[in-house]
């Protein structure tokens, strides 16, 4: 192979790269503890990581998580019935305040975003990019799913994806979040779920997760990625004095 044809197929292979997958992500994004004042955003679910970013500010300064998740005993399968109630009062006086600090590409194709955003635009943030090919598990992850400390409650979320990669670092986000709440206090019971298909019906045993918890200040401390097995991970923390729950002893 000549050095003509090396060249093309080397440009040819970093362009599938960037088209279909990332490596290597800005320290902001991976280590966000660094910058409490901060948001990110993401391009997800129709809606612009602007609009990400002014919905997730409200969820996580001050929320309602009310809800069940119903687990079926005889598959893996799932079904979520809880949302995050946040004041409409306070997403209307966000709106338009948040400016954007930094940003990347997830995918090239269907033009995925994450942004990084704060009510003070004059934040510098690192900008440079971290390659996570060769990286180790972080010490964080291994601990997981929960754990506390004199003054923090910890949730590591997981989810493992071959889809888009702002769906699945959202979907790791409330993860993280629902094993605090399962990890403290629950209320849960039996329930028979009558299941219906084309060809029969029959009842399937389920076990219902009843949350009800009011957070304030959730707090995103790091974000990792086993390129491999594409699991994405994310570390939240919330103070123990702002979790709230009947449930709680």
């Amino acid at each position: 192979m000549n050095m003509k044809n090396k060249m093309i197929l080397a440009i040819t292979l970093f362009t599938v790269v960037n088209l279909f997958g990332i490596s290597s992500y800005p320290v902001w994004f991976l280590y966000p503890s660094k910058y409490p004042n901060t948001i990110t955003g993401y391009s997800y679910g129709g809606y612009s990581p602007t609009v990400d970013a002014e919905r997730t500010y409200c969820v996580y300064n001050e929320c309602v998580a009310n809800g069940t998740l119903y687990t079926f005993q005889d598959s893996d399968k799932k079904n979520s019935e809880y949302f995050y109630y946040f004041s409409p009062k306070e997403l209307k006086r966000i709106k338009g305040k948040l400016h954007s600090l930094s940003s990347f590409m997830t995918n090239v194709i269907s033009s995925e975003y994450v942004k990084l955003f704060s009510t003070n635009k004059n934040i510098n943030v690192d900008s440079r990019y971290i390659d996570l090919k060769n990286s180790t598990i972080p010490k964080w992850i291994k601990k997981r799913p929960f754990w506390q400390d004199k003054q923090f409650y910890y949730g590591v979320g997981e989810y493992q994806s071959k889809g888009s990669e702002n769906d699945a670092w959202k979907t790791a986000e409330e993860q993280a979040i629902f094993e605090i709440m399962t990890n403290l206090a629950i209320n849960f019971y039996s329930v028979n779920i009558l299941d219906v298909t084309e060809k029969s019906e029959r009842y399937e045993k389920a076990t219902a997760t009843k949350v009800k918890y009011k957070f304030k200040n959730i707090q995103i401390q790091k974000r990792w990625i086993d390129l491999n097995k594409q699991y994405y991970y994310v570390l939240i923390r919330i103070k123990k004095n702002n979790v709230i729950s009947p449930y709680l002893n």
